[in-house]
């Protein structure tokens, strides 16, 4: 193969044009990276406010209900789903707002488990007597 300098000279452009569009592939990435990070800081004051909004929200509910005694069965499903999702820590804290809290909650729960038994040992006792 025969390299002449006009050869040389075209591949050496043809190298630099090469390398600046990689140069310039990479700003605009980097730039692109840096404006969404940009605007992920500047949504992030908002997004605070939202969650701590939504917090605030879920314990004045948790709070009116057992300081007004409304604590329902459903309630009771309603927070060993939540335990029963790993969320035992959240359903403690809720427990916490209210000194009569945890006593509300496991005097319907316990009820719901006697009521669980039952209905287990009146299937069985069907299944008994139907085999």
């Amino acid at each position: 193969m025969n390299f002449s300098v006009l050869n040389i000279i075209i591949a050496l452009v043809g190298i630099i044009a090469v390398l600046y569009v990689i140069s310039i592939v990479r700003k605009k990435s980097g730039k692109g990276d840096t404006e969404a990070e940009d605007l992920k800081k500047s949504l992030k004051p908002i997004t605070d406010e939202i969650e701590t909004q939504r917090v605030a929200k879920f314990m004045k509910y948790w709070k009116d209900k057992f300081e007004h005694n409304n604590l329902s069965v459903a309630d009771v499903k309603e927070l060993n789903a939540t335990i029963a999702e790993g969320g035992i820590a959240q359903v403690n804290g809720i427990l916490s707002l209210h000194p009569e809290a945890k006593a509300m909650y496991n005097q319907i729960n316990d009820q719901l488990i006697l009521e669980e038994e039952a209905k287990a040992a009146a299937l069985k006792e069907e299944a008994e007597v139907i085999a």
